[in-house]
């Protein structure tokens, strides 16, 4: 086995412990941050005509697409994408890219500071304490999320945070922290989840293969899955016979929930 695999079955456990053994009934100042974005929906100061995949213009330059027929005074719908570990964005939102093209719906994909998200890299790192631990990765999320709510209508109804492998770690960490901002939540094959003591507001998406051998399976069903439907979150569980993957048949399951729901 690899270190790689060792070290994310570490976090996996380290994860899974810590994030649904009971509220947090205070939140560490660790950082000015906390894993809370200040960005919030509203009237775009200018319109962007932008169509396609390009950057933003402004720190983090974060990816977006922007499907090629979006009607730019129609509200639509948007999902913050975060990449795994060692990965980026561009691989990332590539992965979803046809779906959303298929489906109206605009892709933002921010790169994180170093190879994996802040709270992640902190417990991998063996400086983990069982609290969160949020920082620059969490600005350059908040500074994503301001400029496409800038630029672009979009629908309350439907913004969503997600990703695969540590990124849907991060996805299940930050969302239900921010719900003022996320309405629906995607994790595809995550690892685990940083404790919060937020109510229950979004829904849920999460896959995961059965066969994983880098962030277990079980974790994912007999914690993860059972921890927030036990907080009051309506969860959708899909699971598949495979391996660590973000398959396509899981991505047109997720978009179909998030926009039929």
């Amino acid at each position: 086995m690899t270190t790689t695999a060792l070290s994310r079955r570490r976090l996996a456990g380290l994860l899974a412990a810590t994030g649904f053994a009971g509220a947090c009934t205070t939140r560490p100042s660790v950082t000015d941050y906390e894993g809370l974005l200040t960005a919030r929906l509203g009237t775009p100061a200018m319109l962007n005509a932008g169509r396609g995949l390009f950057k933003l213009a402004a720190w983090p330059q974060p990816l977006i697409y922007v499907p090629q027929g979006l009607d730019a005074a129609k509200p639509a719908p948007l999902i913050l994408l975060l990449h795994g570990g060692g990965s980026d964005a561009d691989w990332t939102l590539n992965r979803m890219l046809k779906a959303a093209e298929a489906r109206g719906v605009i892709l933002l994909a921010p790169d994180a500071q170093r190879y994996t998200w802040d709270v992640i890299r902190d417990f991998r790192d063996d400086r983990g304490t069982g609290k969160p631990r949020f920082g620059e990765d969490t600005l350059r999320v908040d500074a994503a999320l301001k400029q496409a709510f800038e630029l672009f209508t979009i629908d309350p109804r439907r913004v969503a945070i997600g990703g695969f492998s540590d990124g849907a770690s991060y996805a299940l960490s930050l969302g239900p922290r921010n719900d003022a901002v996320f309405s629906h939540i995607m994790a595809f094959s995550p690892g685990g989840v940083a404790p919060f003591d937020t109510a229950a507001h979004a829904r849920v998406f999460i896959s995961h293969g059965k066969q994983d051998p880098m962030l277990p399976f079980k974790n994912t069903a007999e914690g993860i899955v059972p921890g927030f439907t036990a907080r009051g979150f309506d969860v959708t569980f899909e699971t598949f016979t495979g391996v660590h993957d973000f398959r396509d048949a899981e991505i047109a399951k997720a978009m179909d929930w998030f926009l039929g729901a």
